[in-house]
């Protein structure tokens, strides 16, 4: 490990050819040095940039500048002559000492001089920093023929620059900017590139932009020749000329010059470290702000996802790796050293002269790679902003103090860095006492490092976006001296990528809207006045006697007319459903069972992902742009199903076996549909046509006739629309007084406990601990039990996503007051996904009126009862902390199948009310990329997130072990429906009680963070448990 003064000892020796820190200052008689402070500080972090010292060497170079260099100035002043308007240069040598010279200022009348665009990009050597290296420059020059001479008799006077992504630069001696917003009726506005294009960042450019006379911005070559042509000003500027007008004189170049050329990021891959915001990387690879579908071209040519075991370090090295122009490795849970969390990435970074980014673990890793120690962190923070510092070098460069998200447990020793390791950004701890290293990177490879995640919403946008750019910058010059074995990604990584961006851009199958589909769905609006609990009622009554019926209510229960998630509720029977045990898939056909054929070894994901892409495919799509439900598949998949959906999960052997169906769905070709924004009813049937080839996948897949005709579809018209007496239950409620929980109160404390241990040995950054309340019931409920226990609980806790399933052959009643929402897929094709992670919940003031005759006046009572309580819950560090958890994880789920550029965050952390608690509510939405189906996208993002903690796999297998290998069953997965049309809609499977054969459950959980208070994570646990078991336990 290397002190200051052997780092001072080691740069005094270096030879004096290295690129040294250089400015060039005016000094003007009477004045004096013009913006002489800045002039310092620029050559302070050139000499940083090139010198790569301590904050102790920093501060001696910072007295030495300082001090030394006004004895230089002046000296050299003297003896040119202090009457003498001058050009004074000034070069800092990598042992302190100043250089400088003087030569005299030729003046002249200020003239609009001529620049001429480069004939081909340039990769800044030195990004921001002024160096003595100026050989890009002359290239430049070279290249158009320009000659600085102010005189105008040769031009063009000076070479304009731009970026291998097409964007400008500077010119050669100054920066530039382009008014890009011309009105005669205002001042003009100018915007120069951003430092993170590729360019000096100029004492005079600092000025102007102090002043708010500049701004910054991202200026294509078009751009710039537009405003030429349309006559907007041009400028220069520098610290000798100050601000001078510039004509370009050249035409376009061919468009293939700049659009054709390797995207700045070039080809590379994602090793993922088994983290859920690995995905949510992807965006921030659109460092030139490429339009979506551009940017999405490239992913699918450049970019690969790689899960971190796929290749062994040989297979890695020399198959992939010579290939790639860039290596990011993600964030992820467990340790750099551990070989199980961190995989080959340790000798990829030893070995290797790739660039290289870090992030969190990634982070962590270059410096344990290379000789540095991991530790446990001061400060424990997940989910949470901090100000970050930095030294304004390497991916830093140019980079303000930001606000951004960190999550993890462990960080690099600080005492203990690597002589070849420098740090470039810093944060300190909540109580201020402590600092810790937030960036890093390698002295003598292209190697960076970030603690922080610069992919979370709640980054510094900007931020990460200049991290990335210069990133960029150093691929492009990396890769500009490295011979590639191609430019092309191998396939060995198309075929193994964790996601397939060859879907970014594939096109839909056409189907012709002229050839009638085998199955069609009508729609009749209803003459009848009913509400969807009489409708309901007589829905049960007239099918109680019959045991093959199942009956479904999709119960928009707390329907309002400002959300139109909830507008419909849709009601049904069905005698014909689907059930699903490992391994076992059956058609129950009234009292009938069939089996089902799954091939060895498929999931039953992969299953019903077929059926429902046949039956998409036969069936006559989007004739009806409302209600979104139009027959097709209804019912629920257990947590369980969780082990067929995540990647690489390793079930423990030891788990108890769930003791019902791991899903069930009815088969559903007759659905009332209720409006409760205008109290309308509609019927619509899945019209079957007669015999046809095409349904003989469908045949072949389910056993059983789905479809009904035209003339039973009108005749259930007519009996729906008969004047029926809609009995009201006067049934009381079946359940047990009582309700056991499966924990002690000391065994949940002790299990929390654990995950709060886990959570700092970095396994974890939030898990979502549950348990189950049972109790035992007299006999198996009928129909009619389970339908007034519903309208009981409903009537108490009613809730937007509410739910009534009845499967009476497997004796499985799920009646759900869920307030959250899981996944909606809306729009044509249900190619529009929306996701409404709940996390974070407060008690409410309950309505105390008996009985309440004022609704809307009793809401507006209790809110300004809570408004106080409310206030401090939205701010709640630890509240918005498991929402965004679970908002990142949210984002990345989506990536799977999602257009990149599509995923976004509409509304963060609103709060929504259900009638016992608020709730922090996030909206995230996607479009869905071609040939991704419902069950597909259901799959990619099960189970819910908001029911496993972050990372999600990891997550997952240890809560496994820490619920004591328990199934949860039902609860904690998802219900809803999938639509012939191919849009669904699921909740989150909470605040519901499962009904089999005998037994009742009620599940109840909570988000445990390092934060957690475990008395408080108790009675949490309760006040969810009670909103539908009241005062049974």
């Amino acid at each position: 490990m290397s002190t200051c003064n052997e780092i001072a000892q080691s740069h005094s020796n270096s030879n004096l050819s290295r690129p040294r820190a250089l400015t060039t200052i005016l000094y003007e008689p009477g004045d004096g040095f013009y913006l002489l402070q800045r002039h310092v500080e620029r050559l302070r972090a050139a000499h940083i940039y090139l010198g790569s010292t301590s904050p102790g060497f920093i501060d001696e170079l910072s007295w030495s500048v300082g001090s030394g260099l006004m004895q230089e100035l002046w000296g050299v002043v003297r003896s040119t002559g202090e009457t003498f308007p001058q050009r004074v240069r000034v070069e800092v040598t990598h042992d302190c000492r100043i250089i400088a010279t003087s030569r005299i200022m030729v003046t002249g009348p200020l003239t609009t001089l001529t620049v001429c665009l480069d004939t081909r990009p340039t990769v800044p050597r030195h990004a921001e920093h002024k160096t003595t290296d100026r050989a890009n420059y002359d290239s430049a020059r070279g290249r158009v023929d320009a000659c600085l001479d102010l005189e105008g008799v040769r031009m063009p006077f000076d070479v304009l620059l731009w970026n291998p992504a097409g964007f400008v630069t500077e010119t050669s001696i100054s920066n530039v900017a382009v008014e890009m917003h011309y009105d005669q009726s205002s001042s003009p506005r100018f915007v120069t590139p951003r430092v993170t294009s590729g360019l000096i960042a100029g004492v005079m450019r600092q000025e102007l932009l102090s002043v708010g006379f500049l701004e910054e911005g991202d200026i294509r070559i078009e751009d710039a020749l537009c405003a030429a042509q349309e006559g907007r000003r041009i400028i220069a500027f520098n610290a000798l000329r100050k601000v001078f007008e510039v004509k370009i004189i050249t035409a376009l170049p061919q468009p293939s010059l700049f659009r054709e050329l390797p995207f700045p990021m070039g080809v590379g891959v994602i090793i993922d470290c088994y983290d859920s915001y690995t995905n949510n990387l992807l965006p921030c690879l659109n460092t030139a702000n490429l339009p979506p579908q551009e940017f999405e071209r490239y992913l699918e040519s450049s970019v690969a996802v790689i899960r971190l075991h796929t290749f062994p370090w040989p297979v890695f090295r020399d198959h992939v790796l010579p290939h790639l122009e860039w290596v990011i490795i993600s964030p992820g849970p467990g340790r750099p050293d551990n070989t199980r969390d961190f995989g080959f990435c340790a000798e990829l970074l030893r070995t290797s002269e790739v660039p290289v980014l870090g992030v969190c673990l990634g982070h962590q890793g270059i410096a344990s790679a290379h000789g540095g120690s991991i530790i446990s962190s001061g400060d424990v923070v997940h989910g949470r902003t901090v100000l970050v510092h930095n030294n304004n070098v390497g991916v830093f460069a140019n980079v303000p103090s930001a606000q951004m998200v960190r999550y993890n447990s462990l960080c690099v020793d600080p005492e203990n860095i690597p002589e070849d390791i420098h740090v470039t950004a810093w944060a300190r701890s909540s109580d201020g006492a402590t600092i810790e290293i937030m960036g890093l990177q390698h002295r003598h490879k292209p190697q960076y490092g970030v603690q922080f995640h610069l992919e979370s919403t709640c980054s510094d946008h900007d931020t990460a976006r200049r991290i990335m750019q210069s990133f960029a910058l150093v691929v492009a010059q990396h890769s500009k001296h490295r011979a590639a074995s191609s430019t092309k990604l191998p396939d060995i990584c198309r075929t193994t990528s964790y996601i397939d961006f060859s879907k970014l851009r594939s096109v839909s199958p056409c189907i012709d809207t002229q050839i009638k589909q085998p199955l069609r769905v009508l729609s009749q609006q209803l003459v009848v006045q009913a509400t969807p609990v009489e409708m309901c009622s007589y829905l049960v009554e007239a099918c109680q006697e019959d045991l093959g019926i199942n009956v479904f209510w999709l119960d928009s229960a707390r329907s309002s007319p400002n959300d139109p998630l909830s507008r419909y509720s849709y009601l049904g029977t069905s005698n014909r459903s689907i059930q699903y045990e490992p391994g076992t898939a059956l058609l129950h056909k009234g009292m009938e069972d069939v089996s089902l054929p799954l091939r060895p070894g498929q999931s039953f994901w992969s299953w019903l992902d077929t059926l429902q892409r046949v039956i998409h495919e036969n069936s006559a799509n989007d004739a009806i742009a409302a209600p979104n439900f139009q027959c097709g598949l209804v019912g629920y998949l257990s947590y369980e199903m969780g082990k067929e959906s995540l990647d690489g999960y390793e079930s423990s052997t030891r788990n108890t076996a769930y003791s019902g169906p791991l899903a069930q769905f009815m088969l559903i070709d007759q659905v009332l549909a209720f409006d409760h924004h205008t109290g309308v009813w509609h019927a619509m049937g899945l019209i079957r046509g007669s015999a046809d080839s095409r349904m003989d996948a469908l045949s072949e897949l389910l056993p059983c006739q789905f479809g009904i005709t035209e003339l039973e579809f009108y005749s259930w018209i007519r009996t729906l629309e008969i004047p029926q007496p809609f009995p009201s239950s006067t049934r009381k409620s079946a359940l047990p007084s009582l309700f056991d929980f499966n924990y002690t109160h000391d065994s949940y404390m002790d299990s929390i406990r654990r995950l709060i241990q886990k959570i700092g040995e970095g396994e974890s950054y939030e898990m979502n601990l549950t348990g189950q309340f049972t109790g035992l019931l007299h006999d198996t409920p009928s129909l009619k039990d389970v339908f007034a226990l519903y309208g009981d609980i409903r009537t108490k806790n009613p809730a937007c996503y509410s739910a009534l399933l009845c499967f009476t052959r497997t004796r499985t009643h799920v009646l759900s007051t869920s307030p959250e929402l899981f996944i909606e897929l809306s729009g044509v094709g249900g190619t529009e996904a929306l996701m409404k992670p709940i996390k974070g919940t407060l008690r409410r003031t309950p309505c105390r009126c008996a009985p309440c005759t004022d609704p809307d006046g009793c809401e507006v009572n209790r809110a300004l009862q809570d408004a106080q309580r409310l206030a401090a819950f939205e701010a709640d560090p630890k509240e918005r902390a498991e929402n965004l958890m679970i908002v990142d994880l949210i984002r990345a789920d989506l990536q799977n199948f999602c257009h990149t550029s599509s995923v976004t965050v509409k509304k963060l952390m609103d709060v929504e009310a259900s009638e016992t608690v608020y709730s922090l509510v996030t909206s995230v939405e996607g479009k869905l990329v071609p040939d991704v189906g419902p069950v597909e996208a259901i799959c990619r993002t099960f189970p819910p997130g908001s029911m496993t903690g972050a990372p999600k796999l990891r997550s997952v297998e240890l809560l496994e072990d820490l619920e004591g290998h328990q199934p949860r069953g039902i609860y904690s997965g998802c219900l809803g429906y999938i639509s012939v049309n191919n849009r669904a809609s699921f909740n989150v499977v909470i605040r519901t009680l499962v009904i089999q054969d005998c037994k009742a459950s009620v599940g109840a959980g909570g988000a445990i963070t390092w934060l957690s208070d475990p008395d408080s994570e108790w009675d949490e646990l309760f006040l969810k448990a009670r909103s539908v078991l009241q005062d049974r336990v």
